[in-house]
């Protein structure tokens, strides 16, 4: 398992770091086939419980959801919002199905592609952030290094999470979600987010107390989007959402506490400490 983990952590990584490196276009791309992938994983796990969302739909309207903030002060956004809602309604009113049927299959369409698009649309909205900043000598756009930051805070918590829990794991925690997470895997995936935002609060200015309250909300941010997935395939009984990560299971699997850092990240330097 853990080779398995260590090989997709090889392939990922590097073309993660260099989606963010080489701007906004590239990053974008990625993001849209991240979103691609992660509709139709989370659309297939409805399915398993009966369920039909009409995932074209929730794909259509994830991408342009990513798509917004490339393109500020536009109308991007609402456009989403719209094809989410109405796209679903009028299909599934035109299908003439029943309401039991329909209501809850229109309400996934929906929820499927929030839940995808919308935490993925934070990595275009950080990578946004053009002003430079110093980086051992080097200038380089703030939002790199707020990807950069986001992306270590993440791979820490799980790798730290998964070491510690193996190494001296006992308690369990939210074993009804998953059986396997331990507090002590808990507590290092809390904690240990703290270094890259301690180590990166220099160059972007963060004071000392933002920088370790950032890093203990992204760890939070990881473990809530980690037992949100497992919950929900708990819920439809399934083991993965995919197969396509070696050592993860689907791609959701691999980015379910990702997503919930990209969207802690962007809030708190949106909002809290530009």
């Amino acid at each position: 398992m853990m080779l398995a983990r260590l090989a997709s952590a090889s392939i990922l990584m590097p073309l993660v770091l260099a989606s963010i490196w080489f701007g906004r276009e590239t990053l974008a791309l990625l993001v849209a086939a991240a979103c691609t992938v992660g509709v139709v994983e989370v659309s297939r796990l409805f399915e398993r419980a009966g369920w039909r969302p009409a995932w074209p739909i929730s794909l259509m309207g994830a991408i342009v959801i990513t798509i917004a903030p490339l393109a500020p002060g536009s109308h991007v956004g609402a456009l989403a919002l719209a094809l989410l809602v109405l796209g679903p309604g009028l299909y599934f009113l035109a299908a003439d199905l029943p309401a039991q049927r329909a209501l809850p299959d229109w309400g996934l369409t929906i929820l499927t592609g929030l839940f995808v698009g919308w935490p993925l649309a934070q990595a275009n909205a950080l990578r946004m952030a053009d002003d430079q900043v110093l980086v051992q000598g080097f200038v380089v756009e703030r939002g790199v290094v707020l990807l950069i930051v986001a992306a270590t805070a993440t791979w820490i918590s799980d790798s730290g999470a998964y070491l510690v829990g193996r190494a001296v794991g006992r308690r369990p925690f939210f074993a009804h979600l998953s059986p396997r997470k331990t507090a002590e895997g808990a507590a290092a995936a809390l904690v240990l987010p703290v270094i890259p935002t301690l180590v990166f609060a220099p160059v972007l200015g963060w004071p000392l107390v933002f920088a370790i309250v950032l890093g203990l909300s992204c760890g939070a941010a990881a473990i809530a989007g980690d037992l949100l997935e497992s919950g929900l395939k708990r819920l439809v009984g399934a083991k993965d959402a995919g197969v396509i990560v070696p050592g993860h299971g689907g791609l959701m699997d691999r980015i379910d506490g990702q997503i919930m850092v990209l969207v802690t990240l962007a809030l708190m330097t949106g909002y809290i400490w530009p």
